[in-house]
């Protein structure tokens, strides 16, 4: 039988407090309470020495989680420019090329509704294009490839018409 978790412990390892957190995401139900919940994960770590001097990969997917629900959180809020960075510290924790794929997707997504010029919107859609573009060719999908140069060929003509 698994032993509930008592939210009001203070958790001694970052897997109790990713445990916490998922429990308190679940039972709020809403945007502002799983980044509430999963912002003690990350907090945890910060003030932790042993997790924050001790960057292994337990550790590191953990936070890899904590930080893309909180983007995830942050864009049903309607908060792209903070769901990005989120996903940027996620991206850095990241174990391996699906993950990284997987937030790419994510945020280039993402920037396409971005409230910023249409040229740093273009930018970073290029730039995380080329990033998945590197992604996708080392697993081999070159129909994602090809759907990525298809893309960036509309965003640079978008740019070229937004320079006339």
């Amino acid at each position: 039988m698994q032993a509930e978790i008592d939210n009001k412990l203070v958790p001694n390892s970052i897997v109790q407090a990713y445990k916490q957190a998922y429990q308190n995401a679940e039972k709020a139900g809403t945007p502002d309470g799983r980044i509430q919940a999963y912002a003690k994960v990350i907090e945890f770590c910060a003030n932790t020495s042993s997790c924050r001097w001790n960057p292994n990969i337990k550790r590191n997917v953990l936070l890899y989680w904590a930080h893309n629900n909180i983007a995830q959180a942050l864009k049903e809020k309607n908060q792209p420019l903070e769901a990005l960075k989120y996903w940027q510290k996620a991206v850095y924790l990241a174990g391996d090329n699906r993950q990284k794929i997987n937030i790419w997707e994510r945020m280039l997504e993402t920037w396409g509704n971005a409230p910023v010029s249409v040229t740093q919107r273009c930018e970073e859609i290029i730039r995380l294009s080329n990033l998945l573009s590197e992604a996708y060719m080392r697993e081999g999908l070159l129909n994602e490839v090809a759907r990525l140069e298809r893309l960036k060929e509309k965003v640079v003509n978008l740019v070229k018409k937004a320079e006339n």
